[in-house]
């Protein structure tokens, strides 16, 4: 049984002569799929290859659970590929997924039964999507709030130019590190300490996960990172909600550049997220302003809308549970 990992690459500016490639990187095969290459629409499709070594397993409704290791694999191989022509093209790229964005393709008959004898590919609808808040500064506010802190405004201003997940999770660390006079395994319990108090539902575990979980293996690439090491992929869960605790820190920390957690309480969004899940809230009576950034059935890339893919390739099997 093989895994088929299918995302859309897009490229600024476009590289024409890379609508049509093959590769091999370290063991998965990861090539683009012609009658699915649309070039009015600038994006080049492409699929990577993972054998299956174990049988896949199901749940108790007979779902198919896609393994995550075999699936990161392949979406690493796919993140490489993009990697590669950004340098080669000198240019920027993003990676987003299509509709279904897996397939399996069956080597034999036994495999084809076992397939047609579940209930489709099982879906984490919790994965469907990031909410956040639009985060602004009223005109008041700016001179008073930002006065004794123009680093942060400047290291924060970084952080919203950047359009690469891993460029934006970067400067917010930066942020936090410059707010509090701490390196980032430092701050895990004092940065915890402060923001339990906005009521926004930021735990130890969360704040653990940016600054220790995430910041190593996205800052460094040598030592036990050689191997291991964290793509956009894996960040960008993360980030809206690190920006919302960026903005209340830029805003509402007293003490600016010192490792004191006493708050200020000068700012409020009126809209944002107050868990790591799904869960948001908006302040009665405030111009609120909600995105939503649809993602894929693995919470990896960002849903392509115009990538929906109506007839499969002949020997491929991507059918979804409806539950």
């Amino acid at each position: 049984m093989k895994l088929l990992r299918l995302a859309t690459l897009h490229f600024d500016p476009f590289p024409e002569n890379w609508i049509s490639f093959t590769m091999n990187i370290k063991g998965v095969y990861l090539g683009t799929i012609p009658p699915l290459c649309n070039k009015e629409k600038k994006m080049i499709f492409v699929v990577a290859e993972v054998k299956l070594q174990d049988g896949l397993e199901l749940t108790n409704k007979k779902q198919i659970i896609i393994p995550s290791v075999a699936r990161k694999q392949a979406e690493q191989a796919v993140e490489a590929a993009a990697s590669m022509i950004a340098v080669a093209e000198n240019c920027a790229y993003t990676i987003e997924s299509p509709s279904p964005c897996v397939a399996l393709q069956p080597e034999n008959d036994r495999e084809q039964n076992f397939l047609e004898d579940t209930e489709g590919i099982a879906v984490d609808f919790h994965k469907g999507g990031i909410p956040s808040g639009v985060y602004k500064v009223s005109d008041d506010l700016l001179s008073r709030a930002f006065e004794d802190r123009l680093d942060g405004v400047a290291l924060l201003a970084e952080a919203l130019s950047q359009k690469h997940a891993t460029g934006r999770f970067h400067e917010f660390v930066r942020v936090f590190e410059r707010a509090f006079k701490l390196s980032s395994l430092k701050l895990v319990k004092t940065l915890t300490q402060y923001l339990s108090s906005t009521g926004l539902g930021y735990t130890q575990d969360e704040i653990r996960k940016w600054l220790k979980d995430l910041r190593d293996p996205a800052t460094h690439a040598d030592g036990m990172y050689q191997t291991y090491f964290v793509l956009q992929s894996d960040i960008r869960p993360v980030i809206k909600r690190m920006e919302q605790a960026a903005y209340d820190v830029l805003m509402n920390k007293a003490d600016w550049h010192n490792p004191s957690i006493k708050r200020r309480e000068i700012w409020f969004p009126s809209a944002g997220t107050n868990s790591v899940g799904p869960d948001v809230f908006i302040v009665q009576g405030k111009d609120i302003e909600l995105h939503f950034e649809l993602l894929d059935e693995f919470g990896a890339y960002p849903s392509n809308l115009d990538a929906r893919i109506t007839k499969m390739p002949d020997g491929w099997w991507s059918e979804w549970s409806k539950d």
